[in-house]
């Protein structure tokens, strides 16, 4: 993240090219910062990875040292991208509340697109950041005011029944034409125009439902079920990043057999030479998700924005006998082994006692010693 805070300079030039104030992130970089991508819909629209990087501070932070870990380097990251956020936000009046218009969230067959959900829930999280680092950052107590004010108003489109809606349009959008797809092993956009894809209610990946993983504390199983139930069936997954999240979101719901099948179809992408395997290049972001996979899906590990407390609620998959990984926990290291019997959790005896959750229930890792759990 030390890159972040090195190229916030570029970042600034960034949101100055496009009229804005603060600091816009490349949504492909060069080495210095500067916007490089060559496609208009992902330069212009998908600019939701400034409000990511905010994200990813606050993740590092509860990680680690807390609040300490924001320093003024930092700090200025944040506030910047809420600056950005302020310039970018419109405000009409026959609106009645700020809105994020022409983005482009995770689904990147939706271009142009007005609220999306999970854009709009990253700034959100962004604005309301900065204004509690606000002081560290720069930002003045009438910009700490704002912040807050527009990270309140910025809504989260629900349907009638509690749905949350992708964005504004989607449902007046077409159906998608999924009865073309005949060659499944070719991704859905090589067999489709895009401008069926612009138009149509058919989704690259993961979009509300990867908003739900970021913030699983704030949705319910209910929610995520229904979401779950409206989205997968239009979800193409010809992202590469797709795959992995739903695995385990489908852990937390009980859906045992389409977590399953989600982590064959994304721990093979680099493996299947039949369809080309990694003929030009791993595909690395995939295989964090599949890390994330067994982290967060099977073993059931809350990042440690979620909880502060190690939480596992394992759901290990009927074909593994076991698995196992080291994790830093709070500056402590830890080994956990999971069985359908039992799960262990050894401290390797760098850095301080733990508390664990498992289950709901609560035990105490003192420094060097193994428990096990049933």
């Amino acid at each position: 993240m030390r890159f972040r805070a090195l190229t916030l300079d570029a970042a600034k030039a960034n949101a100055r090219e496009y009229g804005y104030s603060g600091a816009r992130y490349a949504w492909e970089s060069d080495k210095s910062g500067i916007e490089s991508c060559a496609s208009w819909q992902y330069r212009d629209h998908e600019v939701h990875v400034t409000a990511d990087i905010a994200y990813a501070f606050a993740h590092i932070a509860a990680a680690t040292t807390g609040n300490e870990y924001y320093t003024e380097d930092i700090a200025r990251v944040i506030v910047e991208g809420a600056r950005f956020w302020s310039s970018r936000i419109d405000e009409i009046p026959t609106r009645g509340r700020p809105a994020l218009l022409g983005v482009m969230g995770p689904d990147e067959y939706s271009p142009i697109s007005h609220n999306n959900a999970y854009t709009n829930k990253m700034v959100k999280f962004n604005l309301e950041l900065a204004a509690t680092v606000g002081s560290r950052g720069g930002a003045s107590a009438d910009e700490v005011a704002e912040f807050r004010r527009l990270a309140s108003e910025l809504p989260i489109l629900r349907r009638q029944d509690g749905l949350v809606l992708q964005n504004e349009a989607f449902e007046t959008l077409a159906d998608p034409a999924f009865d073309q797809w005949r060659d499944r092993s070719k991704t859905y956009a090589a067999q489709v125009s895009q401008e069926r894809l612009y138009r149509s209610k058919n989704l690259k990946q993961a979009d509300v439902l990867m908003m739900m993983f970021l913030f699983g504390n704030e949705y319910s199983d209910q929610e995520i079920n229904q979401a779950w139930d409206y989205y997968v069936p239009l979800t193409t997954h010809d992202s590469s990043l797709s795959a992995a999240i739903h695995s385990i979101l489908a852990c937390r719901l009980g859906k045992q057999r389409d977590a399953w099948e989600f982590w064959l179809k994304s721990s093979m992408i680099d493996v299947d030479f039949s369809h080309g395997g990694p003929a030009e290049g791993i595909h690395i972001a995939a295989c964090a998700g599949n890390w994330m996979n067994i982290v967060y899906g099977f073993a059931g590990i809350k990042s440690a924005l979620e909880s502060p407390i190690l939480s596992i609620n394992p759901a290990l998959p009927k074909a593994f006998k076991k698995i196992s990984f080291p994790l830093m926990w709070n500056g402590s290291r830890v080994k956990i082994e999971l069985t359908h019997a039992s799960v262990t959790v050894a401290h390797l005896g760098e850095g301080d006692g733990i508390d664990l959750l498992f289950r709901g229930k609560r035990n105490v890792l003192a420094i060097g010693q193994s428990i096990e759990l049933v």
